[in-house]
């Protein structure tokens, strides 16, 4: 396995309505299956796609042109938090250190908005899942038959 070189990953971080609807919808469609509860199951794919398009910071990794991992944040000013609604990255670039990357780059622009807590929920089933949020600083909050909900708190 060839790990990737963060420096040759472009960050792109696109405000709301500035991203392309398609673009999201295209991602999120490559990466339905990889989901341990396929996002399709969870969700109509085409709607979300709309409402991360309309409503959140929707952040891209891209390599050589190709969009290798997404994210997409609401962020509550008032609140003084984002939640992560979407977080994922390319099976074939898993295991790479793209998402602890890309975590970090969620958390440098959190800090550069002058927002402390971020939050996300997990499928409780991913075991994988909770340990890579809990090994990035996440501790968990809640929990119910369905999902974990993380944050990650200010130091």
């Amino acid at each position: 396995m060839t790990l990737f070189d963060m420096g040759e990953l472009e960050l792109e971080i696109l405000e709301p309505m500035s991203s392309s609807f398609e673009r999201i919808e295209h991602f999120l469609m490559k990466v339905d299956g990889d989901f341990y509860t396929p996002l399709s199951v969870r969700v109509d794919i085409e709607t979300y796609s709309n409402k991360l398009f309309k409503f959140a910071v929707n952040i891209f990794l891209i390599s050589h042109g190709d969009d290798v991992a997404h994210a997409g944040i609401y962020v509550d000013l008032e609140g003084d938090e984002i939640f992560i609604s979407n977080f994922a990255v390319l099976r074939k670039c898993s295991r790479q250190k793209i998402g602890n990357y890309l975590l970090q780059k969620i958390e440098d622009y959190v800090s550069s908005i002058g927002v402390d807590l971020i939050r996300l929920e997990a499928d409780c089933e991913a075991d994988a899942l909770f340990e890579f949020y809990t090994k990035n600083g996440f501790r968990c909050t809640q929990e119910n038959d369905k999902c974990i909900y993380l944050s990650l708190l200010p130091i």
